[in-house]
């Protein structure tokens, strides 16, 4: 045999051993997708390319100079009905295209067709080695339906300029793209029912709380006013909503309460005759009027109820109603004159008096407490708002 022909059976053989090291490694395609909610929209994203791009052979590898061409084709469904498809061939290299759809409810699907072809591997030989066409399918599935809850109803008292409620949305199913907060109030209620929201486009909000009129009468509105909360989540096109009452109350019975002067003793001069402690002089000072208004100044009413009480500290001034009461003077009469045997005798004497006179002085103001709220209430009721703290005939 001649030394050319061994010399072409050698390389024969050796290129069959390659081809078949490279054939025993084959290549791989790298194929990728993935179906995901974005805003309003439905994104399918798919890519191809050459998951390897060297094979090993003998003590060496072969490696493609991406000699090869990709293609991807990606296709979105909705509840099994078409609604987008796009592809792409790249030349020589990798490659990956985006679809995408309105956000719609129900069964979404992103079927992707993935290719590499014409691969070529080149040896440290120079030599060639060819793949004509890998390819892979791949499918992907989410399901978007959307579902919200709103938390429990809420009752608190009435407040104006504080956030005195919190309500929140929970949702499922989907990622909201908008939120939006409203309110209802009952039919024919009067003292302008209103809400506002802390976070009228969030997931969350506080609210004021606003007590209105229902019925819208003066003397009959219940002091519980209840609203009707919605939260309300879109999903693209898609809509949910919630509901959950805001009960706003007044809770406040009386409103406020003004207390009678106090009188104080301040000093006594006696003396001692006749083995008897004798008052001969005292000095009485009568203090002011002291008010408690139980309703928060956050609430509607309490200027109304501050004014009310206001009427009550002047019915104890000179020449009205209540004036003539608590009479530091009429006190100090009562108390000079008395005596007793011992100081400690005349100090229980002392006592007894300031607690009689007392006595009678609450007596008679109770006796003239309708007419002194009726003449506070005459004041008052010109005062907004014009419920639950009216005189109604009292």
């Amino acid at each position: 045999m001649s030394r050319t022909l061994i010399a072409i059976l050698a390389v024969c053989a050796a290129l069959g051993l390659m081809t078949q090291a490279i054939h025993g490694q084959t290549p791989q395609i790298w194929a990728y997708s993935n179906l995901y909610q974005q805003g309003d929209q439905v994104v399918g994203y798919a890519e191809t390319d050459l998951l390897s791009p060297s094979l090993p052979c003998w003590e060496t590898y072969v490696w493609c100079w991406w000699q090869c061409n990709s293609y991807v084709e990606a296709t979105l469904y909705n509840n099994w009905q078409y609604r987008a498809s796009y592809w792409y061939e790249q030349f020589q290299g990798g490659c990956w295209v985006m679809v995408w759809a309105p956000l719609a409810e129900g069964s979404w699907s992103l079927r992707s067709n993935h290719g590499v072809s014409d691969i070529y591997y080149n040896t440290d030989y120079g030599m060639e080695m060819y793949y004509p066409y890998l390819f892979q399918f791949r499918e992907r599935y989410i399901a978007i339906y959307p579902a919200v809850t709103i938390s429990g109803d809420q009752y608190v008292p009435d407040s104006e300029y504080s956030w005195a409620a919190f309500f929140y949305l929970l949702y499922t199913g989907a990622q909201p793209t908008s939120f939006d907060w409203s309110f209802e109030a009952e039919p024919g209620a009067g003292n302008w029912p209103n809400v506002s929201f802390s976070n009228p486009s969030g997931s969350f909000t506080w609210t004021n709380s606003h007590w209105y009129a229902n019925p819208d009468s003066p003397c009959d509105a219940s002091l519980t006013s209840t609203y009707t909360i919605t939260g309300t989540a879109r999903f693209g096109q898609i809509e949910r909503s919630a509901q959950a009452s805001l009960g706003v109350t007044v809770p406040w019975n009386p409103g406020g309460r003004t207390f009678p002067p106090e009188l104080t003793v301040v000093s006594l001069s006696y003396e001692f005759q006749q083995s008897m402690y004798m008052i001969r002089d005292a000095v009485v000072q009568r203090g002011a009027p002291q008010v408690v208004i139980y309703v928060p100044p956050s609430s509607q009413f309490y200027y109304k109820v501050w004014i009310h009480e206001q009427e009550h500290v002047q019915q104890f001034g000179p020449g009205r109603i209540l004036g003539d009461l608590y009479n530091a003077d009429e006190l100090r009469n009562l108390l000079i004159g008395i005596s007793a045997p011992t100081l400690d005798q005349l100090s229980a004497l002392v006592t007894d008096v300031q607690y009689l006179y007392l006595g009678l002085q609450n007596a008679v103001l109770e006796l003239r407490a309708p007419y002194a709220e009726h003449e506070a209430y005459q004041v008052s009721d010109q005062s907004d708002p014009r419920y639950v703290y009216q005189g109604c005939g009292r």
